[in-house]
């Protein structure tokens, strides 16, 4: 596990446990987290409550790269991804969540689960059509022209599961992917959706080899 540049956490403290066999990194603030570094482990998970639910409480500006698991959960605030989340092992993709009362993912922004023989589990928002109780649910999410989410297998086997819900109003002009494999492998899932407004205009990318 390392950390690089810098990842400010004000009004909150950073808690690091590292060994040969395990990384975890967990950021947890009551105001705002601001990530302009770079961030590796096995797991990364970053909690913000914000002051309100108009404030941006985790502003994830740099790089988090992670084998398993990476969770942004800004509880009843804001969460912008302008960086790249990358989770997978060198053959399996990993799960990446976003959470947070409104979610933006920037032109930057890119969240990667692709590996060679599996993608992996992107929630961005919350569960498929919002039916988890378990799972926080986003009122707003946009994403932006230009932004990335990937859950491929880029070798052989089937792509991943993608989703991007919001409770009231969903807007996506980005780009989603959750493809097979090259020398075969099944469609992975994607799923837009919103409960009550959903302004559609990106582009979805599945195919089986």
């Amino acid at each position: 596990m390392c950390i690089r540049d810098r990842l400010r956490t004000p009004k909150g403290k950073i808690l690091l446990v590292g060994s040969n066999a395990f990384s975890f990194v967990d950021v947890c603030a009551e105001g705002k987290v601001r990530n302009e570094g770079r961030i590796v482990g096995l797991e990364v998970e970053i909690y913000a409550e914000g002051v309100s639910p108009y404030s941006l409480a985790i502003d994830q500006r740099g790089i988090v790269d992670v084998k398993n698991k990476a969770i942004l959960c800004s509880h009843q605030s804001k969460c912008s991804v302008s960086g790249k989340i990358t989770a997978a092992s060198q053959e399996i993709g990993g799960a990446i969540y976003v959470f947070g009362n409104e979610i933006l993912l920037t032109e930057t922004g890119h969240l990667e689960a692709s590996a060679l023989y599996g993608g992996g589990l992107i929630l961005v928002g919350g569960s498929f059509q919002g039916k988890d109780p378990n799972i926080p649910q986003a009122q707003w999410v946009g994403v932006s022209p230009h932004a990335k989410i990937c859950a491929n297998a880029t070798k052989k086997g089937n792509g991943g599961d993608v989703v991007v819900w919001a409770s009231e109003e969903n807007h996506f002009w980005g780009t989603i992917e959750a493809m097979g494999g090259p020398e075969g492998g099944e469609d992975g899932q994607i799923d837009v959706a919103s409960l009550e407004g959903l302004f559609f205009k990106g582009e979805e990318r599945t195919h089986a080899a």
